[in-house]
Parts: structure tokens; sequence; C-alpha cells
């Protein structure tokens, strides 16, 4: 089976958005299953993409590739070992290199978070997991105003119960600063964290099954710089309601 992914950028025709043209779009990968997970502009006006890829090693490993402008491959990497290794998520620091999260799995615990920090052409410059005696992901990473870290996620290993939010914090060389969790008794899932400008707290958004509706709703995190919590909120209806991503906006006086 061979399952490459296709990557599309396109470009505004219309500053309303009426229509959208096709600026480029190419289908990247080997003999074996890729998978595309989150994709970014790099600094030079290229792209980036993060996933998983079993053509290479034998087993599933992060699959990171970078591409002109036009789509051009420029240079590809499968980083992992002999276990799975999977990148959700990406972004390129200040120091142009790039920052990678994920989870890759462990014999003994099931899976760990998985931090990797790269040079600006793919090559690793170091590593680091982080979880407890059970089950741990991230899925969203974030480059703090101190050019630190910040990673999002969700963990069994510890909190409340079941899965629960996992927010990361760590200094620019991935070591831990420290952990924290949010949720109820049921499951909880973030999937994205950013950073607010005015007063440094960080934002996670995703879905708990602990308030409001047991089938899933929005569920939105606001705490301080340290990580304690200043409110939530649940969003949605009867059925199933999640948050995949959030910015922070602008206002224009």
């Amino acid at each position: 089976l061979i399952s490459n992914f296709l990557l599309l950028i396109s470009i505004l025709s219309s500053l309303f958005i009426n229509a959208q043209t096709i600026k480029f779009k190419g289908t990247y990968g080997g003999v074996s299953v890729e998978s595309g997970y989150a994709a970014i502009q790099s600094h030079d006006n290229g792209y980036v993409v993060v996933g998983s890829t079993s053509s290479y090693s034998g087993s599933m490993d992060i699959y990171l590739f970078k591409t002109d402008s036009f789509g051009n491959m420029k240079w590809f990497k499968n980083i992992g070992g002999p276990n799975v290794e999977v990148g959700r998520s990406i972004i390129q620091t200040h120091d142009t290199c790039f920052v990678i999260v994920g989870y890759t799995n462990n014999v003994t615990t099931g899976y760990d978070v998985l931090v990797v920090k790269t040079n600006r052409y793919g090559d690793t410059l170091w590593t680091k997991r982080y979880g407890g005696m059970n089950w741990d992901f991230a899925y969203s990473v974030f480059e703090t105003h101190d050019s630190g870290l910040v990673v999002g996620g969700g963990t069994y290993s510890y909190g409340a119960g079941d899965e629960d939010f996992y927010l990361l914090r760590m200094n620019k060389n991935g070591d831990s600063l420290w952990k924290k969790t949010y949720g109820g008794a049921n499951e909880d899932e973030a999937f994205s964290v950013i950073q607010s400008s005015n007063d440094s707290g960080f934002v996670m958004v995703g879905k708990t099954q602990s308030y409001l509706d047991i089938n899933g709703s929005a569920y939105v995190v606001k705490t301080d710089k340290d990580g304690i919590v200043l409110f939530t909120k649940e969003y949605g209806g009867a059925a199933n309601d999640y948050l995949k991503d959030v910015v922070e906006t602008k206002i224009f006086k």
C-alpha cells in the first residue's frame, strides 16, 4: 500500500475570499504509509511539514521535510529509532531551528511525550521524552516570550482521572521547568496551546467529557504564566464538540 500525502498551498485571489487559486500541489513520501499532521511557512518563505513515515527504517518514524516556496522538495528526514515516533506539531524558533512535538511508544508505559529540536536543515540537536507510568501525548508547541517552550497535549499518567489536559513548560534546551494538568474525572485532551502577549499566561483548547456534556464539549483553559488556572470555559451542545486550534486576536482602535 502506497499512501503518500498531498500538500496544498493556496493563495487568496480576492480580498473577500470569493475564490481561491492553487499555487502548487505535490505528493511526498516513499514506498509505504506517510501521514502529515502540521505544516508551517519557514523564515525563507518555504514550507516545512511534519508527520510520520513507515517508508525508511522499518518502523514508524517522524517524517520531516522542507520545500521551497513552489513546493519543490529541498530535504527530508526520518527521525526515530526502533519504536513508534510521530510528529504532531512544529514551530520554527527565533534562531531558525525547528521544534517538533509528538509521542513515542514505550514497552513499559505505553506512550511518552516526545520533543525534538533540529537545526534549519533538519539535523537533530536534542531529543527529550516526558511522561509517567501511563500514556502521554503532545499535540501542540509554542515558543514562549523568553525563548523557552510550552507544550500541550493529554496525559493518562497524572491528573484527576482518565485523560487530562497536559501542560509542559520548558527552557530553550527542552529541560522541564514545571508541568500542570487540568480536567475532571473523565477524558479531557488539549490540542493547542499559545502564550498570550498581554500577561504571558497560557491558553489551551481541546475537548472535555468531564464538564457540561458527557458526549464531549469544547474546553478552554486560561492560566497565568506559572500555569495557575485563571478561568475555564465549556462550549457546545448535545453531541460531540471540540476545539483544535487557538490564535490570539488583535484589537484595532
